[in-house]
């Protein structure tokens, strides 16, 4: 990549305070023996957070330009900034240490010009200009019309061309590879991030990893519980249709959780 190249572009700043970046996904769910589970991931505390971020940051090592062409086979995010071109290996949906902000916090980068993602396989690359922290930035900055993403991508056509990649012609395709059929969340990785600190549960129904479900429910109760505490202070009998929504929302919060599966015994 000449210096002209990319000085041809704006480059984006990576996001401030972005030191300990990481994505908050809760909803992802782990497909086993048929049976959906469905994930809830939640942060460490702030005390163990940089001790944990090295950890995760030491498990996904970087590859600097042209490092790249011995890299494994798989899907990966990259970034080329004022730094050079780097990429990361993604490992599942999560993305837990994989986004484009950590590879520029890891690499110091000041300005960014073009991000995505890629699937490699061999000395083949397919790959997208599809970024949440840079790429909508990035258009709008870089170019106007009809022409806007397409100048972003043969910048990144002419990066993996001049790393000596056999480039396929995606630029009409409106894909991503960070999905299940490419890396879709393992067990291995569930328990990885559970020994480093993360709090991982599984269960089966969607509605348990869904905390809006079960404030609703906490709401609505309030509410009957009000007007049941009001007619017996009134020396009146609550009406029936009150007492048995109560006992319903009751039945449903008490049921929330107990969908948690232990999965410390399983085998990856």
């Amino acid at each position: 990549m000449s210096e002209n190249t990319s000085n041809a572009f704006i480059a984006v700043e990576p996001p401030k305070n972005n030191e300990y970046n990481e994505p908050r996904k809760s909803g992802r769910s782990l497909r086993r023996n048929g049976v959906n589970y469905y994930i809830s991931i939640k942060r460490p505390n702030a005390r163990n957070r940089h001790t944990i971020r090295n950890s995760l940051f030491s498990r996904n090592p970087i590859y600097r330009d042209a490092e790249f062409r011995s890299a494994p086979d798989g899907i990966y995010t990259w970034i080329f900034s004022d730094k050079g071109f780097a990429a990361i290996q993604v490992k599942n949906t999560i993305e837990f240490g994989t986004l484009h902000a950590n590879l520029a916090e890891r690499v110091g980068a000041i300005g960014v010009y073009v991000a995505g993602e890629c699937r490699k396989f061999g000395n083949s690359i397919e790959f997208n200009t599809f970024s949440g922290t840079y790429s909508l930035e990035l258009i709008s900055m870089n170019t106007n019309g009809n022409t806007r993403s397409k100048k972003l991508w043969t910048l990144a056509k002419r990066i993996f061309d001049n790393m000596g990649f056999e480039t396929k012609d995606t630029q009409n395709m409106i894909k991503t590879y960070i999905t299940n059929e490419y890396v879709p969340v393992q067990l291995r990785n569930l328990k990885n991030y559970k020994n480093i600190g993360y709090n991982v549960k599984l269960f089966t129904r969607k509605t348990n990893v869904n905390a809006l479900h079960k404030a609703r429910l906490t709401s609505r109760k309030r509410v009957v519980q009000g007007e049941i505490n009001a007619a017996k202070a009134r020396g009146s009998e609550p009406r029936a249709n009150l007492v048995e929504e109560l006992r319903n929302i009751n039945t449903k919060l008490a049921n929330i959780g107990t969908s948690e599966v232990n999965y410390s015994s399983w085998e990856n």
